[in-house]
């Protein structure tokens, strides 16, 4: 329900809900209306002339008609939701409707039942996109692919995990954590934290103290690049001799739950 702020606003129809602001005015906008909807707003003579030139003069009017272009720019610089516009057939009344910035809506906790999920690598993936779309704000939204770029990884990880630590239920952390941990085998743990700075086949193999071999590749190396939690440096030539491999945003996010889970 909209909480009106008091009677004179309740006449105008200025209210304020929980995600938006709304202001409405009874005056016939048709000009500016109109111009609005070609994206484009352009000044035009005051109606009554000695008044808007008094009103220029106080410094309370510019007639260059840049507070609509101005209030689009603010809105655009700080993230916020474009506003809507709305009038009647008869162009009676004009409205504009601001949104409330996505950072500012309230959120339920994040709270998945982690006993029914199947930790493998599946399901710790599947646990991870569910934590990314609860985050879309933050990192872009899956359909982006952020949760499987390393890009600028590290500042993105420390803002969901400013998220994990407002936002997620109580103990579900350590519960994912827990979960992580029973599903992933230690050098898979070595191999996502050692390749958070970009590393050879060799390199990662070497830090395994394995051999450098198919085998290996294979059974340590490949499979984190199929599910996205490790990315080649070089995706379009995967068997070049200068490829090297680095932990995603979703590797990264592993390695935080299990340091979490070991802390």
């Amino acid at each position: 329900m909209a909480l009106h702020l008091n009677i004179e606003d309740l006449l105008s129809a200025r209210t304020v809900e929980s995600d938006r602001i709304e202001y409405k005015q009874g005056w016939n906008p048709d000009a500016i209306y109109r111009s609005i909807n070609q994206s484009q707003v352009r000044s035009r003579r005051y109606r009554n002339r000695r008044l808007g030139e008094f009103l220029k003069e106080l410094e309370l009017t510019e007639c260059r008609a840049t507070g609509i272009p101005t209030i689009l720019k603010a809105l655009k610089d700080n993230g916020s939701p474009e506003p809507r516009f709305y009038t009647d057939e008869d162009h009676t009344f004009f409205e504009i409707e601001l949104f409330i910035h996505p950072a500012f809506i309230e959120k339920t906790p994040f709270s998945p039942d982690v006993s029914s999920i199947k930790w493998d690598f599946q399901g710790i993936d599947t646990i991870l996109n569910q934590l990314f779309e609860y985050s879309a704000d933050i990192v872009g939204g899956i359909a982006e692919g952020m949760a499987n770029r390393a890009y600028n990884a590290d500042n993105l990880l420390i803002e969901i995990t400013d998220t994990l630590n407002e936002d997620v239920a109580g103990g579900i952390a350590r519960g994912i954590a827990r979960g992580i941990a029973g599903g992933i085998a230690d050098n898979t743990f070595k191999v996502l934290d050692f390749a958070r700075d970009a590393s050879s086949r060799k390199d990662i193999l070497i830090h395994l103290s394995l051999v450098n071999n198919a085998n290996n590749f294979e059974n340590h190396i490949q499979p984190l690049v199929s599910i996205g939690w490790l990315t080649m440096t070089i995706p379009d030539k995967p068997t070049s001799p200068n490829q090297k491999y680095q932990t995603t945003l979703k590797g990264r996010l592993i390695v935080k739950f299990l340091k979490l889970k070991k802390s």
